[in-house]
């Protein structure tokens, strides 16, 4: 599986969130719950204006945290629900050398047999089933079911509730909307997204808005790939 921290031998780390908002505090929360982490805090722009976000210590900007040295104690997840925006993040501070934690809430029901890539955060009551392949920077959010042998790309969001069947792909930084079904071995594309509520029965290109009960295309999106 990806990089969920050992209890023993881990709990001395720091975890640092990027952002403040409502996503960010879930995944503290999430993060809190594991017990993972020794402390769990927040880095973002609207300090020092405001120093804590629902009950989470914000601790300085994303400029105060890269002007730290990255060390072995001391991990870091991004708390964005933007997919362009938490990608980027998570590329510039890796290049910075910052270790990307991975967050699994203790509820989530996970294959050892799948590989979930650092700086995924995996919300409570999902489900991952054997097989499963899923990149850097993805949300699979609360109650979300990915079945068996889905790949998915990175900074992928999963919302609430969305459930994937069998051998399902879906390309770099879609958003597959809440309460959404995928139909087995369906393919969706890079940049794509799939309306809350929809259903899923055939293969949705890349950059393209699709929704609906069956999904149909409504608009292409003007991306750059």
């Amino acid at each position: 599986m990806g990089k969920r921290p050992d209890l023993e031998t881990e709990r001395t780390i720091r975890l640092s969130i990027i952002g403040a908002g409502g996503h960010a505090r879930v995944v503290a929360d999430a993060a809190a719950e594991s017990g993972f982490w020794q402390s769990v805090s927040l880095y973002d722009d609207t300090y020092p204006e405001e120093t804590d976000s629902g009950g989470w210590p914000i601790l300085g900007t994303l400029d105060d945290l890269l002007s730290q040295s990255p060390d072995a104690g001391h991990q870091v997840v991004i708390g964005s629900g933007d997919n362009q925006r938490r990608l980027d993040l998570q590329i510039r501070l890796q290049d910075a050398g910052w270790d990307m934690a991975t967050v699994i809430h203790p509820s989530a029901i996970i294959s050892k047999r799948c590989i979930i890539e650092a700086g995924s955060v995996v919300l409570a009551g999902v489900i991952i089933n054997q097989g499963c392949r899923i990149g850097t920077a993805a949300i699979i959010n609360s109650g979300a079911i990915v079945e068996h042998d889905c790949r998915l790309g990175h900074a992928v969001h999963i919302s609430p509730g969305a459930v994937l069947s069998g051998k399902v792909k879906v390309g770099d930084l879609s958003w597959i909307g809440a309460a959404s079904v995928l139909i087995q071995d369906l393919r969706v594309g890079r940049q794509s997204i799939i309306g809350a509520g929809s259903t899923v029965i055939r293969e949705i290109p890349d950059n393209c808005v699709a929704v609906g009960n069956p999904a149909r295309l409504i608009k292409s999106q003007d991306r750059a790939a």
